[in-house]
């Protein structure tokens, strides 16, 4: 071996064939490490680990628990609204007055599900990237 003050020089030279789904896999994760290929491979050879990044998302439990309330009320206030529809159909009210008032109610609601949805939705498609 040769002695610590000898400048070690890279003289030997490493060719490998890949089929282009290999070679993709590999530049994608060189490029996701933040190593050349040269210092992956060396990474990869000398039995160090490669720090792999993680993408997590940041839904947990509680915040599909509280989606999930949040729904379930929607539920049943979309459904006090048929009943009262109901009860007034049943009864033979024809008010125009409350029957407009209702099925704006109805619509506020269903624009109420829409928002919860979205703002879910952009939530849940957020990630944080994190490093080991």
């Amino acid at each position: 071996m040769a002695e610590s003050t000898e400048k070690n020089y890279r003289t030997h030279t490493v060719k490998v064939r890949m089929t282009d789904d290999e070679y993709d896999d590999f530049t994608r994760r060189c490029k996701a490490f933040q190593m050349t290929q040269s210092a992956m491979i060396r990474s990869a050879l000398s039995g160090s680990v490669v720090r792999p990044v993680i993408r997590v998302s940041p839904v947990n439990n509680e915040v599909l628990t509280l989606l999930n309330d949040l729904i379930t009320e929607g539920k049943r206030i979309g459904n006090n609204i048929n009943q009262i529809a109901h009860n007034m159909h049943f009864l033979g009210c024809n008010d125009p007055y409350l029957q407009e008032d209702l099925k704006k109610a109805l619509g506020e609601l269903s624009e109420w599900k829409y928002e919860i949805l979205k703002k879910a939705g952009a939530a849940i498609g957020n990630t944080e990237t994190h490093k080991l």
